[in-house]
C-alpha cells in the first residue's frame, strides 16, 4: 500500500472540480485500486462505481475501456468474479471496437481470470486460447505468462502432457525477457493475474 500515492489522489480530488472530467474519473479509479489493502469491497465498489458513471457520461471509449480494466482488478475478491467477468468482457468488447488490440487482449485475460474462479473452465479456456494467439502476436509477455498459468492445469488435467510440458518451456524462456512492459496496469502493482501486489510500507 502505497499512503503517499493514496493522499495525493485524494488531495487532487478535493482539489478538482465535482463536474465528471476525464482527470477526475482516472483519479477515482486509481484511487479505488489503491485502496485494495486498505479499505473494505464496499468503499473500493463506491469509487468504482463513481468511476464508472463519469465514464460511461464523458463517453469516450478509450477511458471507459481503463477505468473498467482498473475496477475489475480493485473489485477483485472470491465473491465477485461474476461482476469481473461482465467488467473485462464489456472492456475487451469495446477495446475490440476502437482497435486498442493491446487492451483487448490484457481484459481478455481479465476475464478468463475471472471465468476460472467462477468456475466456469469452458469459456475461461476459449478466452484464453484467444487471448494467447493475440498475446503471441502481439508480444505481449506477461499477459502469456498469465494465461499459461491459467491453460496449463487443465492441459495437465486432460492429458495433454507435452503440449504442457511444451508450454511450460515456453514460459521458463519468456520469464528471462522479462515482464514489465506489458503488464495490464495503471501504475506499478496491478495486473491481470490477480489482485494487487502488496508492497512493503
Amino acid at each position: 500500500m502505497d499512503e503517499t500515492l493514496i493522499a495525493a489522489l485524494r488531495e487532487g480530488l478535493a482539489a478538482l472540480s465535482p463536474e465528471p472530467s476525464p482527470l477526475r474519473c482516472r483519479a477515482t479509479a486509481s484511487l479505488a485500486g489503491e485502496l485494495y489493502y486498505a479499505e473494505p469491497l464496499a468503499v473500493r465498489r463506491t469509487l468504482v462505481d463513481e468511476a464508472l458513471a463519469m465514464a460511461t457520461e464523458i463517453d469516450d471509449p478509450a477511458l471507459t475501456v481503463e477505468v473498467m480494466q482498473i475496477a475489475a482488478v480493485a473489485l477483485w475478491t472470491s465473491a465477485t468474479a461474476h461482476d469481473r467477468i461482465r467488467l473485462a468482457e464489456e472492456s475487451a468488447r469495446i477495446a475490440a471496437e476502437i482497435g486498442r488490440e493491446r487492451d483487448t487482449v490484457l481484459s481478455m485475460t481479465l476475464a478468463a481470470v475471472a471465468h476460472a474462479e467462477a468456475g466456469r473452465p469452458d469459456r475461461m479456456r476459449e478466452l484464453a486460447e484467444q487471448a494467447m494467439s493475440e498475446a503471441q502476436r502481439l508480444r505481449l509477455v506477461y499477459a502469456e505468462l498469465v494465461l499459461s498459468g491459467l491453460i496449463m492445469p487443465w492441459l495437465a488435467m486432460g492429458g495433454r502432457t507435452h503440449e504442457c510440458e511444451q508450454m511450460l518451456a515456453r514460459v521458463q524462456r519468456l520469464h528471462h525477457q522479462g515482464t514489465r512492459a506489458d503488464r495490464p496496469t495503471h501504475r506499478r502493482g496491478r495486473s491481470a493475474g490477480g489482485p494487487p501486489h502488496r508492497h512493503p510500507g
